[in-house]
């Protein structure tokens, strides 16, 4: 029996280090993009398997969907929903039907 394997980026961290500037600094919704596309161009990378980096500049209540905006926009790597609530998790299966171009019927068989 093969060993498969599957690798996936960070999860969530609420800041990084800027080599720049030698310190630790919180994560920004534009860091997160960056980060992303870093994931997208490692194909050993298979799943973003949250926030590559804490966007904190964006409301906690809304920052999912900012975030899945730029996931579904900049990566083809596997969704992936946080359990914080019905309602986070209804928004992602949202946008995946939306991303996917399937009607409600569609995606409700599938």
């Amino acid at each position: 029996m093969a060993n498969i394997f599957f690798f996936g980026n960070v999860s969530s961290p609420p800041s990084y280090w800027d080599y720049s500037i030698r310190k630790k600094v919180f994560g920004t919704r534009r860091m997160c993009y960056e980060l992303l596309k870093l994931s997208q161009y490692f194909n050993c990378i298979h799943f973003v398997g949250g926030y590559p980096v804490e966007p904190v500049d964006l409301h906690a209540s809304a920052r999912h969907l900012d975030f899945l905006y730029d996931k579904f926009t900049l990566t083809d790597k596997v969704p992936h929903a946080y359990s914080l609530g019905k309602e986070r998790v209804v928004d992602v299966m949202e946008m995946v039907r939306i991303a996917g171009g399937h009607t409600h019927e569609v995606f409700r068989k599938s």
